[in-house]
């Protein structure tokens, strides 16, 4: 499935390409009417452009970034990992959910979530990895970035939280961290 074409009008969208079809999406999503929400369920999804809805986005295949990228919705939940391509992600939420349990999130220039997240697996940054709200950790996490900070505490969930460089050192700033099982 692709899109050529700017998408606007406050309605649900579900782009449905099967366990195997990729979506692809080449212009803008909701930039004169954001949409009520987004569902895609595909393999793949390529993004070239930005997306707003009103509602939440939820992807189940991998998320490519074609450029840097600014999602604008309620909740984003990206199931399938991100593929950044050397590319940022900016998630402009409420709360967003991103769980690599069987994904990955790599190659990504900066990461930024304006609310609370929820963390699992392996998030892979060359710059900073920025959550605007809370961070919860929903499985053992591991933060690999030059830097990352947390507007709000960090709940472990009983979970490990492990921080890697992704140069000489790393930087956290945190208002406050609680239940992590142990901090490597």
């Amino acid at each position: 499935v692709t899109i050529a074409g700017d998408i606007d009008g406050g309605f649900n969208l579900t782009l449905d390409a099967g366990a195997e079809g990729n979506v692809t999406i080449n212009q803008a999503v909701g930039t004169t009417t954001p949409l009520a929400s987004i569902t895609v369920s595909a393999k793949d999804l390529e993004l070239a452009h930005n997306v707003a809805v009103t509602g939440d986005l939820a992807v189940t295949g991998l998320v490519t970034l074609q450029g840097n990228i600014t999602v604008s919705a309620s909740a984003a939940n990206l199931g399938g990992g991100v593929e950044g391509s050397g590319k940022s992600l900016v998630l402009n939420v409420a709360a967003a959910t991103l769980d690599s349990g069987t994904s990955s999130y790599n190659n990504i220039a900066d990461l930024t979530v304006t609310g609370n997240v929820e963390l699992n697996g392996t998030l892979t940054t060359s710059g900073n990895q920025s959550y605007g709200g809370g961070a919860t950790l929903i499985g053992d996490t591991t933060l690999v970035a030059s830097g990352v900070s947390v507007g709000d505490a960090i709940d472990g969930g009983g979970n490990n939280l492990t921080l890697t460089p992704a140069g000489s050192q790393i930087s956290i700033v945190a208002s406050g961290a609680s239940n992590i099982a142990e901090l490597v």
